[in-house]
């Protein structure tokens, strides 16, 4: 599932936050796992919850490795305590030239497969019916969500 990692890392990955915005914030744009915050990136690979298990897990793993690979202690610290150091680790270790290529190749292993863990919906069944979310009643404010008002579209 590498392509979930380039979708990330290209930046067209939807998360709840676009979902959102797409929608004119019809759409919450928390994180429908926690509902906490918004599912950005970083809540969607650092911060969500109900996923520490499965990140922690990774980190786990992770950093042992750096140790073995003999990297510096405070080279590790400082990939671990900055969110965004972690965030760019996971998503693109490949731009970090202290990592050799058979390290890159591993950390790439582990990342993808906290990634691929934590792709959202990866253990909803979407085949149960549900009742929809906004409401087909002209008369209901949420309606307001679903109207057309003609200027997203050029017909």
């Amino acid at each position: 599932m590498a392509a979930i990692k380039v979708k990330i890392a290209t930046g067209i990955m939807i998360l709840q936050y676009q979902r959102s915005r797409f929608s004119k914030n019809c759409i919450s744009a928390n994180c429908p796992l926690c509902n906490i915050e918004p599912e950005d990136v970083t809540h969607f690979i650092l911060k969500c919850e109900k996923l520490s298990s499965i990140r922690n897990r990774f980190i786990q793993e992770l950093k042992p490795f750096l140790v073995d690979c003999n990297k510096p202690s405070l080279l590790i610290q400082e990939l671990f305590n900055d969110e965004e150091n972690l965030l760019h680790l996971i998503i693109d270790c490949t731009t970090y030239h202290f990592l050799t290529f058979k390290e890159q190749v591993r950390i790439e292993t582990l990342t993808r497969e906290l990634i691929t863990a934590r792709t959202p919906y990866a253990d909803v069944d979407f085949s149960a019916k549900t009742e929809p979310l906004i409401s087909s009643d002209e008369n209901d404010e949420s309606s307001a969500c679903s109207e057309d008002n003609g200027d997203d579209f050029v017909s």
